[in-house]
Parts: structure tokens; C-alpha cells; sequence
């Protein structure tokens, strides 16, 4: 009998209407050239993030503590690799390097490595955020000073609506600020 009860509640659990999941693609415009040619290359390494901020689905701070997953939207890659290509698209449209690289392929030492790490990509009640930290480590002996620069950027757009589009949008925004 009790295995009867099983059975029914599985089936009632299955019979409700399909989970509709959303896939969402980040593309952020990089900010126009700012500043002259360093005529240095830079290699952005692929960032890392700890956790769920290494998975695809959407995640909702709902309060200092809680962080929870959005199992009907995701992204279309995680959030490391989406920071890993906005960050290289930046630094190209800055035009103060001759060349950056964040194909993964080892070829010709540059002159300076990227290494990043995602701190947050999340969504709160109010605003879609996004933070970096990074390390920008000089190829030894082709700069001086050759000591390592820690770095950190964050960006935080608001969310307007529900609209899960818009959404995508305002961490499109973040992602870029």
C-alpha cells in the first residue's frame, strides 16, 4: 500500500504543465578606445568562480545569507567564461594593446597575464550584480616592475521589471560597467 501512495504522489508530480527553462546569452558592448598603444600583449586567462557562481543557472541574493538558483534561467555559458570574454572584448576596445588573447592557446609568452576570479554575478531585489578580482602579473624580465597588481572591478545595474529579458539585459549592463 505504501508503495501504491509513492507511486501517486510521483505521478502527481509529473502531471503539472512542463518546466519552461530559459537560456540567456551575455554579450555587454565594450566601452569605446580611451587611451594611446602600450604596444604591450596581454593574455586574459579563463577566470574561475567558487561554487554556484561556477554553474549556469541564474543566481537571486534574497538576503545577506542566502543565495538561491534560478532553475528556469540560465546562461548560455557560466559566469567565469561570459567575465573571461567581456573582460578581453574591454581591453581590445581600449586599443592600448597590440594584442589580447583569451583563446586558452599557449603561443608566443605575453607581456602581461590576466588571472580572474568571478566574486559575484547575481541578481538582488533591486539590481543585477557583478564583481571581479583579478591579477595582473608581468611576464618576468619584460617589465618593471615585475611584482603582481591586484585589481578589482564591480558593476550593478537596475532591474526595472520582471521581465526575464530585461533581466538578462541588466546583467548584460553590470557585466560591462
Amino acid at each position: 500500500m505504501r508503495a501504491a501512495w509513492i507511486v501517486v504522489l510521483l505521478l502527481a508530480a509529473c502531471a503539472g504543465p512542463p518546466l519552461e527553462v530559459r537560456t540567456w546569452d551575455l554579450r555587454p558592448e565594450p566601452a569605446p578606445a580611451e587611451s594611446a598603444p602600450l604596444g604591450w600583449s596581454i593574455r586574459v586567462e579563463p577566470f574561475t568562480a567558487a561554487g554556484e557562481r561556477d554553474g549556469y543557472e541564474v543566481l537571486a541574493r534574497t538576503s545577506a545569507r542566502e543565495l538561491v538558483r534560478d532553475e528556469r534561467r540560465r546562461w548560455s555559458r557560466r559566469p567565469p567564461a561570459a567575465a573571461t570574454a567581456a573582460v578581453a572584448a574591454a581591453l581590445r576596445a581600449t586599443g592600448a594593446f597590440s594584442a589580447v588573447d583569451a583563446s586558452g592557446a599557449r603561443g608566443r609568452a605575453p607581456d602581461l597575464r590576466l588571472e580572474g576570479v568571478v566574486l559575484a554575478f547575481e541578481e538582488t531585489d533591486e539590481a543585477a550584480e557583478v564583481e571581479l578580482g583579478a591579477t595582473l602579473v608581468p611576464a618576468e624580465g619584460r617589465l618593471e616592475p615585475a611584482t603582481p597588481t591586484r585589481l578589482a572591478a564591480s558593476g550593478r545595474a537596475p532591474l526595472r521589471d520582471g521581465d526575464p529579458a530585461a533581466r538578462a539585459a541588466a546583467m548584460e549592463s553590470a557585466l560591462a560597467a
